[in-house]
């Protein structure tokens, strides 16, 4: 006799696991953060301001393919890269896991002439990899703003490459920042901190983040 199946799970499993929304929460502290230094280098009369107008996108591998349109800005990209366990974890409840993820820190040399692009556009993304670096690394994040969820977070490389170039005129450089963040994750049926959620907007066409000012 065929036993019928009983599903034991009568809740919807609906709400973002809490590794999800600490990726969102580094993009809205990056967001946050970058606008803020951008008004302080306007207030400040600072050379080269536009380095700190920078573009935040959330899973968006190639936030540069604009299909033609000129980019002006540079851009920060935050990718999920995995999950790991934790030595010593129980079977049941609360799991102590290390996320990684991936943060690429993109800018560009549009300033003619072959030979120097790829050195401005290099320079541009260690100066962004550097504020982003800073901010996430400050004592003010040491939790990301979520303390008894997350136990640490550190940056376990900053390495530069070329993703893509965009013709004579044009040249792209990425420095990607993998941070690792060691987290609580919790079980449906488990009670845990609860992450309040930050004010801001995700645009479905291309995953760039927007703080709602109101």
């Amino acid at each position: 006799m065929i036993e019928q199946f009983k599903p034991e799970i009568t809740e919807l499993l609906s709400e973002p696991d809490n590794v999800e929304k600490i990726r969102d929460r580094l993009a809205c502290i990056i967001k946050g953060e970058t606008v803020n230094q951008y008004e302080l280098a306007k207030k400040n009369l600072a050379r080269n301001k536009e380095d700190y107008n920078i573009r935040v996108f959330v899973e968006n591998a190639r936030p540069y393919d604009t299909g033609g349109e000129p980019i002006e800005t540079p851009l920060v990209n935050i990718l999920l890269q995995k999950t790991e366990p934790m030595d010593g974890n129980a079977r049941a409840g609360q799991q102590k896991l290390k996320g990684t993820f991936l943060i690429d820190c993109i800018s560009f040399g549009d300033e003619g002439g072959e030979v120097w692009n790829e050195k401005i556009a290099a320079a541009r993304a260690w100066k962004s990899a550097r504020i982003i670096r800073r901010i996430l690394m400050s004592d003010n994040y040491t939790y990301l703003g979520l303390r008894g969820v997350i136990g640490s977070r550190n940056i376990l490389s900053s390495e530069a490459g070329v993703p893509d170039n965009g013709g004579d005129a044009l040249s792209v450089v990425t420095v990607r920042i993998t941070l690792a963040v060691q987290f609580i994750e919790r079980a449906i049926d488990s009670t845990g901190e609860i992450i309040e959620g930050i004010d801001f907007v995700i645009d479905p066409s291309n995953g760039e983040v927007l703080i709602n000012k109101d």
